[in-house]
């Protein structure tokens, strides 16, 4: 089954650091246990990987100029590269196993 989670542009920024905290309170939250660690946090990871795809971040772990149509930054060129236009257009839902 696949599930669709709308995201206003302007909140991926702030989504995924709200989920890198919670994935990170998982990791250490010590009366789980180890299996329900991992699968939360493969499915938090999940969800991180698909905000990446559609607001992408360099090694640095900026966003930087990686612009895509739909990163929700105010400054980005009106000219997206080719490579950006393929990643929005394969990023279609957050799939869980």
């Amino acid at each position: 089954m696949t599930a669709y989670l709308a995201v206003e542009e302007q909140d991926l920024k702030s989504l995924r650091e709200s989920l890198c905290m919670a994935q990170n309170a998982v990791a250490h939250y010590s009366s789980v246990q180890q299996e329900n660690k991992l699968g939360h946090m493969k499915r938090i990871q999940a969800i991180l990987d698909r905000i990446d795809e559609h607001r992408p971040l360099g090694s640095n772990g900026k966003h930087g100029n990686l612009h895509t149509d739909i990163c929700g930054c105010e400054d980005k060129p009106m000219k997206i590269n080719e490579k950006s236009k393929e990643t929005v257009e394969r990023v279609r839902a957050i799939e869980f196993p």
